[in-house]
């Protein structure tokens, strides 16, 4: 069966390690667009942490920060 919630989605895609792009939309309408692999989320503090293919690196996002994600 197909993922229900946005949670249930983060999760299947962690689980998958799936390659996903998110659409990030940062103070003062800053945008930023990441191939990344999600590696944790914490759905009480609403965050997502993401690593950063090219760059190599982890970043911590909010979830309202995240304006969309495609699943590669």
């Amino acid at each position: 069966p197909e993922p229900r919630t946005i949670e249930d989605m983060i999760k299947q895609i962690m689980k998958d390690q799936s390659l996903v792009r998110l659409s990030i939309v940062k103070g003062r309408g800053v945008r930023l667009s990441l191939p990344c692999r999600i590696v944790s989320f914490d759905i009480e503090m609403e965050q997502i942490m993401a690593y950063h293919v090219d760059e190599k690196a982890v970043y911590t996002f909010k979830l309202n920060e995240i304006e969309d994600f495609q699943v590669s």
